[in-house]
């Protein structure tokens, strides 16, 4: 899918006054300005409004923001915004209807046609039942809500951007972990957590303010188990099919097997990987696959058996390779993480399904401690603490096009480090654009040097 070009954010007379027609180049921005003129308002109405969360636009006074995507025009004014916020009450009925009207369906139209693929389009943190979701629509129907109260432009530009945006506020992570300040409120923050992961899927937008580590632990456990969950039912799938095989003789018209050589160290590879679980071959099975490749490679097979072994272990080769193509963002994660850390390092273990932080031996002159268990992300600095949350949610998250969005990068990061941390972000594959605002010259003093603009060139 094309991603979204943003070419513009025009905010006209903030506060009565101000304007700025603040331009991107190529989805990226770097805000440049001492402290007090207006850097994180600035950023924060970026953020807002490129996340349709107009409500909060109503903290800052303005006249009208355009906001120009892919050489369209989206224009609203604040006195729109208000009268659709009348009520703050209603703000997650609104948030429906404006789902509804981007989807092209009325209250009725999608309490009659209510079906599981448009629950789970319409879920969201505040209706997250079936049962929950169709009375709204009920409601709505009967109600004197109507879907042309809101403004078709906030819809159309809702609608026109396709990225989900990473933002790191100023004050982003809450350096202790709040159950060690609040022990009671540890069984509460677990419900909240688990109840509101089950949405993230569906947000739009993250916003990185954390207590402690304990969000990116529950990430690489997840990324972790989604792997071996996709290794096992592949696998399963794979073995399960074989009876089709052996009666189609699918095996003999695999017509490049003959001259097919095995790889030891792929055979190695797979083969650890699937003795590990023992549930699908045995040790003794997995010796007769060995015999069989060797004898392939050598051109001394002589049965159907081997035939079929062969056409087995060639499967298993590709399944390989698949899993290992799933499996590249955990390791890109591990290595750019890696180049950051000293003393310590991501080892990603892809036959156990772990990615545990471990004492880095070869560096031991930063080692503070001998053992080698696994060090908690806990013990983290500060500046390591924030290089860990945001490459993990870039590259162990479910989504691989997101605009990221950071105010003050430099804060707990060394000079070297800040020089190639928004470079290290824009380079990834995983980046659909770059909004920073910095006062700091070493952020931008590298490849995107000329993508940094004073604020003060943006006054209209």
């Amino acid at each position: 899918m094309k991603r979204s070009k943003i070419e513009y954010v025009r905010i006209e007379k903030l506060y009565g006054h101000k304007s700025f027609d603040v331009k991107f180049d190529d989805n990226q921005l770097i805000i440049v300005g001492e402290n007090g003129l207006g850097k994180s308002t600035i950023i924060n109405i970026l953020f807002y409004t490129l996340t349709s969360q107009w409500q909060k636009l109503l903290k800052y006074q303005f006249k009208s923001i355009e906001v120009g995507v892919d050489g369209k025009d989206y224009k609203f004014t604040f006195e729109e915004i208000e009268s659709i916020y009348d009520d703050a009450s209603d703000t997650p009925i609104l948030q429906l209807l404006m789902k509804l009207k981007s989807m092209g369906l009325t209250a009725t139209q999608a309490y009659n046609n209510f079906t599981p693929k448009l629950f789970g389009q319409l879920r969201n943190e505040n209706f997250s039942s079936p049962s929950k979701v169709r009375k709204v629509l009920g409601d709505l129907s009967l109600s004197n809500y109507s879907l042309n109260d809101i403004p078709q432009s906030l819809v159309a530009l809702e609608s026109a951007l396709n990225f989900h945006v990473l933002y790191l506020p100023t004050y982003r992570r809450i350096e202790r972990d709040l159950k060690q300040i609040f022990p009671s409120l540890e069984d509460d923050l677990k419900k909240y957590n688990r109840y509101h992961s089950s949405f993230i899927r569906n947000r739009e937008h993250i916003e990185l303010v954390e207590f402690g580590m304990q969000d990116v632990q529950s990430m690489i456990s997840s990324k972790m188990n989604e792997l071996e969950n996709e290794f096992r039912s592949s696998l399963e799938t794979l073995t399960s099919g074989y009876l089709r095989v052996i009666l189609r003789k699918e095996y003999m018209q695999e017509e490049s097997l003959p001259t097919y050589k095995f790889n030891d160290s792929e055979l190695d590879a797979i083969f650890e990987k699937i003795e590990r679980d023992g549930s699908f071959f045995s040790s003794d099975d997995l010796i007769n696959l060995r015999r069989t490749a060797h004898a392939l490679n050598e051109g001394s097979l002589s049965s159907d058996i081997d035939m079929l072994s062969a056409h087995l272990i060639k499967q298993l080769l590709n399944l390989h390779k698949n899993q290992l193509n799933k499996e590249d963002k955990v390791r890109t994660f591990a290595k750019l993480t890696n180049s950051y850390l000293k003393g310590k390092k991501f080892e990603f273990d892809n036959k156990e399904f772990r990615l545990p932080l471990v004492p880095d031996f070869e560096n031991s002159e930063f080692i503070l401690c001998e053992s080698p268990n696994e060090i908690d992300l806990g013990l983290l600095s500060s500046g390591e603490k924030q290089i860990v949350s945001l490459f993990a949610h870039m590259y162990l998250s479910d989504f691989d096009d997101y605009l990221v969005i950071i105010d003050e990068p430099e804060l707990s990061l060394s000079v070297p480090w800040q020089k190639r941390l928004l470079e290290d972000i824009a380079l990834t594959s995983n980046c659909s654009g770059l909004i920073a605002v910095t006062h700091s010259p070493f952020i931008y003093n590298n490849t995107l040097k000329n993508k940094a603009k004073s604020l003060m060139e943006f006054y209209i």
